[in-house]
């Protein structure tokens, strides 16, 4: 049997590795930090309209939805620097801000989310009719006989999280999810984004009526006109 050498690191562990990806794809993929300072400007010394997004962004991509969640990362070094920020935000900065700018934030992340995908080129299928699918399923967790924090009663009958993925494309549909809707005998809920230039009387081939999204339309038709 091979023996183990232990040893004691001076390296910082992190759970949040993760979050360097998040950092390269908002300051190479997006235009999210000059769009922001182009809002209003601040008083001196207050913290950047950037910070509090990427520090938004970043606590949805770990799964904490609650502005509380980021006091867990206010002396954390590695959150700051996968971020590239100046200074991490506190709790009441950041619902404030948030709140305060919600209409001025709202477009700059709808386009910031549009140009990720076209800058980081990904590789997103559409249906047979040209139509984008963005298909949504809820994925239940189960953590009974714990003391977690807002864990409650879910559909399945234990108690625990029931978060809500969704997949946009064809090819990014979980393999299983037609079936268990076909067992289940619940009617397939569907929502799809059509292709630009599509006529107002447009219609999707599955149950559930289409929903456009025009910054997607937008964006999508003025790249892929040039």
């Amino acid at each position: 049997m091979q023996r183990l050498i232990i040893s004691q690191s001076d390296a910082d562990l992190t759970s949040h590795a993760g979050l360097g990806l998040i950092g390269r794809a908002l300051n190479e993929c997006t235009n999210l930090a000059a769009d922001a300072k182009a809002i209003s400007p601040l008083r001196s010394g207050a913290i950047g309209h950037a910070n509090i997004l990427s520090s938004s962004v970043a606590l949805l991509c770990l799964g904490k939805s609650d502005f509380e969640a980021i006091n867990g990362f206010r002396e954390d070094p590695y959150f700051a620097t996968a971020l590239d920020l100046a200074q991490v935000p506190s709790e009441g900065t950041l619902r404030q801000r948030m709140d305060g700018f919600a209409e001025q934030f709202k477009p700059i992340l709808e386009d910031a989310t549009i140009a990720f995908l076209l800058r980081s080129k990904a590789q997103l299928t559409p249906l047979a009719n040209g139509w984008m699918p963005l298909d949504c399923d809820v994925t239940p967790f189960d953590n009974s006989h714990t003391n977690k924090e807002g864990v409650s009663r879910i559909y399945n009958g234990v108690d625990g999280y029931a978060p809500m993925t969704a997949y946009f494309g064809a090819g990014g549909l979980r393999p299983g999810i037609g079936v268990a809707r076909r067992q289940s005998a619940l009617p397939e809920r569907h929502t799809a984004v059509p292709p630009a230039g599509a006529g107002a009387g447009a219609t999707s081939d599955r149950r559930s009526p289409p929903v456009a999204f025009g910054s997607w339309q937008r964006c999508h038709g003025e790249h892929r006109g040039g």
